[in-house]
Parts: structure tokens; sequence; C-alpha cells
């Protein structure tokens, strides 16, 4: 329990002396939450709720309890009454530097809206909730940046993504633009003539490119095994045995190991391979498109995971997502004006800034030849796939964490921050209860990646990331959506700061 120099010494004096009386915290600029319903879990996800108090000094909880500690120095109080306060929510799978809607060019031609998300990104995060946010392929650049930020949640990653060369990313760019954009990758020994010579093959060996995760302060590894999304494109994927040495290497440096993987072939191949985490839902199987009934093996590889206790992330706002940007729906969302400010919402509702849509509809047309029915029908019948197999997941045990792949896509399908809400309303929609939700944003989303000592959970010593909540979260996850106050490192923002629309007032 972190305390100051003064409390330590009283709280040892109550021990030694057997006196009964509370302890005297004595704080400096500190803060007392009080009369709140309390609402948290421990590693062992027992959730426990309570009417207590809360004491925060600089960014450390240094007293959560039933009973109202005697306190003296320098404090603010909140007074919690009728209201629920909770860990903060973690996002374990995002992408800081990708910005929606605009391409390269457009941070040329319109600097003014790259400035214009940019600036309010970090806010839109914490404006759901969401105080910890693990990006999984974080470049330098885009880590400063964000750091600038006066107002921001705190950032964690597993540095830039090990890509297989000519894989899932690099297969996407011409060749001369492959290394620039993905300079962490292995290979196998088949490519070696598609390499070029000039080409340091010591930096891409399985130590280096591990040695290189640590040496950027990494939670956690991340790579990928993707054909081609069920089909769409057609990627070369790692050998067994580089994968498995991939995950073996990181395990022995305490590095957990996310794996893209989407379809049936992905999750049994991260199984073989030992991966500690499954970044996306299984989507994609073997037969016709149109079938969205899960195949029995899918079930077989859930009761595996659950069994092996790995983690899935069902990024279920990727496929939804997708939806979203092939009919621009979300557009007309109430609480998008929250999260992007209104010069960039004009831009999207023009015709220069639905580019995205134009483009996922052309793929969508050249991709799919049938004509005897509709290019939505397919949509849907992915967004029945992802609600499904969502499902299944939960009801053979497996361990969900919330991670939203915010954004997926370079559409207005998956909106920072807003993206995060919509994840947990998906979870809920495809039936998983309550409770569950709770824990896969928090203490077992802190687990997933060793960060439970710190996140996840109300518990003192602890950092002082919290939201005080309108209405309590195990009963509506539209709670989530009734954030009074967002807490995060210990400062306290009532949530209007964090909007959008506050600077314009």
């Amino acid at each position: 329990m972190k305390l100051h120099f003064k409390a330590s010494l009283l709280l040892v004096t109550f021990l030694v002396s057997g006196c009964t009386n509370t302890p005297e915290y004595h704080l400096n600029d500190g803060i007392l939450i009080s009369n709140a319903t309390i609402i948290s879990a421990s590693e062992d996800e027992n959730i426990r709720s309570f009417e207590g108090h809360i004491l925060i000094e600089a960014d450390s909880i240094v007293y959560s309890g039933k009973e109202l500690p005697k306190i003296k120095g320098s404090y603010k109080t909140i007074n919690a009454t009728g209201k629920f306060v909770i860990p903060g929510l973690i996002d374990s799978h995002v992408h800081v530097g990708h910005t929606i809607t605009l391409k390269d060019e457009h941070y040329e031609t319109r600097p003014e809206l790259v400035k214009s998300y940019n600036e309010q990104l970090p806010k839109s995060y914490l404006y759901f909730g969401f105080t910890s946010l693990i990006d999984l392929d974080l470049n330098e650049n885009t880590r400063n940046r964000f750091q600038k930020a006066a107002i921001k949640p705190d950032l964690y990653s597993t540095s830039r993504g090990v890509r297989y060369f000519d894989g899932y990313g690099p297969g996407l760019f011409p060749e001369h633009l492959r290394l620039k954009y993905f300079p962490r990758w292995i290979y196998d020994q088949s490519q070696l003539t598609s390499i070029p010579k000039d080409t340091d093959l010591s930096e891409h060996t399985i130590p280096a490119v591990v040695e290189q995760t640590i040496k950027d302060n990494a939670i956690g590894l991340k790579t990928y095994y993707e054909k081609g999304f069920g089909g769409v494109f057609d990627w070369p994927v790692p050998s067994d045995s580089l994968l498995v040495n991939l995950v073996n290497e990181a395990h022995q440096n305490n590095l957990p190991v996310v794996l893209h993987a989407t379809s049936s072939d992905a999750y049994k191949k991260g199984l073989q391979a030992n991966v500690d985490i499954f970044g996306h839902g299984l989507w994609h199987w073997e037969g016709s498109k149109l079938n969205p009934n899960p195949p029995d093996e899918i079930k077989s590889i859930y009761e595996e995971i659950r069994a092996k206790e790995k983690y899935v992330q069902s990024s279920m706002r990727v496929i939804l997502g997708e939806y979203d940007t092939y009919t621009w729906s979300l557009i007309n969302h109430p609480d998008i004006k929250h999260v992007l400010q209104n010069d960039f919402i004009k831009w999207l509702k023009s015709e220069e800034g639905r580019w995205s849509q134009e483009e996922l509809i052309a793929l969508y047309n050249s991709v799919i030849k049938d004509s005897t029915q509709s290019k939505e029908k397919y949509l849907k019948t992915f967004n029945e796939r992802v609600i499904r197999t969502t499902k299944l997941a939960y009801d053979n045990g497996v361990r969900l964490i919330l991670g939203s792949d915010s954004p997926a896509q370079e559409g207005i399908g998956n909106v920072p921050g807003l993206n995060g809400f919509l994840e947990i309303e998906a979870l809920s929609e495809a039936g998983v209860d309550n409770k569950t939700i709770f824990l896969a944003s928090t203490i077992r989303n802190a687990r997933a990646f060793n960060l439970q000592h710190s996140l996840g959970s109300i518990k003192n010593g602890k950092r002082a990331n919290m939201l005080i909540l309108n209405q309590n979260p195990l009963l509506d996850v539209k709670a989530y959506n009734t954030i009074a106050t967002v807490i995060v490192s210990g400062i306290s923002y009532n949530r209007e700061q964090l909007s959008a629309t506050y600077n314009s007032q």
C-alpha cells in the first residue's frame, strides 16, 4: 500500500498498539471518493460490491474500504452517493496511429483534419472510460505523439508486430514500400530468393526480433497467421516450426504472445504453437460464405482453448464495423459528436470523405461474383457468424477479453472510444453476461498481459484509474455510457471535458 511517510508511521503505531481506531492518512492534493458503491474483482475473478470510500494520492489508490478513514492535508472530495465506482476499462487491441478515412496523401492535402483527429483521439478513448490501452503494432513516432497529449489514457504496447515476409501486411504493399512500413519481420529459408540482397538478415532472426521488442519496453509480442481473410487474398504464412520457435523465444523472455488469427486453420496453428491470446474472433472456415453456422470443429477448438486457458479477443466490431462502413450508417450515431470534432464529421459526410466506403463496395463487387445474392447479404452473414462464434466461445468457457481493434480499417466503422463501447454492446447482444463483460474489460484483460499488479481492480497500491458511473454495469451494459467522472493516473475529469464538443462550447 502506497502511503505518505507520516501515514505509514501512524499505521505502524496503530498496528503495534493494537488500537482499533481507523488509521490517519495525510494527503497532499489527494482525492476522497465518498459514499460510493464500489464494484471490483479480485485476481481470481470474484466480483465484490460494497458501499465505501476511496482515497487517491498522486497516481495511486492508498485506501479503499467500507469505513470512512481519518484524513488530514489537502484533498478534494467527490460525493458519489447513488453512483458506482469501477476500475477504468482496458481496451487491449487498439492502433492509435491509424487515422480513419484519411489516406497518406491527406496528411499533406488535409493537415487540418489530421490535426483535429489526433488532438481528440486520446480524449475519445477516455470519454468512453478506456483509461488503459494496449496498442498491438505501435511505432516510436506514434508513441511520442500520443504521449505529448495533456489528457490521455495509459498506453502500453507490444511494439511493432512481427510480420512474415511477403505475408499479411507486407503483401498489401509494393515491394519498395514493404520494408519501410513493416521493419520487423521473420522469414523461412524458402523465401531467401525473394528478399532484397542488401537486407541484413541478422536483424530478422527470431532472437533478434524478440530482442528488438524487449528494447521497446513491450508488454507482449504480436505476430500473424493470415492467409487472406477467407480467400479474398492469397498470402504466404509462416511454417509451423517458425511460429513455434517465435512463441518459445517470446515465452523465454516473459512476453505473452498475441496471434492475429481469424480462421479455424489459424486458430489450430496458434494452439499448436502455444500462443497466449487470439487477437480476433473466429470468422472464416471452409464452405459456403452464406452459411452463418459454425461447423463442429469450431466447438472443439474452443474446448481446447478453454482447457489450455488461453484468451480470446472476439473483436466483433472488426466485422460489424465493416458493415457500418459499407452502409456508412455510423455517421448517424448520436455519440459520434463526442469522439470526432465537427470538422471531421463534416468531412465524413462529404463525397470526398466517403472514399473508403466506395473502395469497400468495389472490393465486394470484385470478390463476390454471385449475381443472385446482394453484397449486403454476405456482410450480414458474416455479422451473424461473429455473433454466433462469440456466443459459442462464451458457452464453452473461453476466457474472453475486450479488444476492439480500433480502428480496424480505414472506414467509419471503428471510431476510437465509441468503438470500444459498441464492442461491449455487441458482446451483450451476442449473449455474453454482464459479469463476464465486466471481467473482460478489467481484471481479466490486465491478467492476460501481466498487468494485474497495477491495473484491473480497485485495490490499495494500484494505479488510480477508475470510473464513476450513474448506473450499475452488472445490471445493464448501457451503464458504461453513463459515466459521470473519469479518473486516470489520479486526475479526475468530468466526462463533458473529454467530449469533442467541449472546446466548441
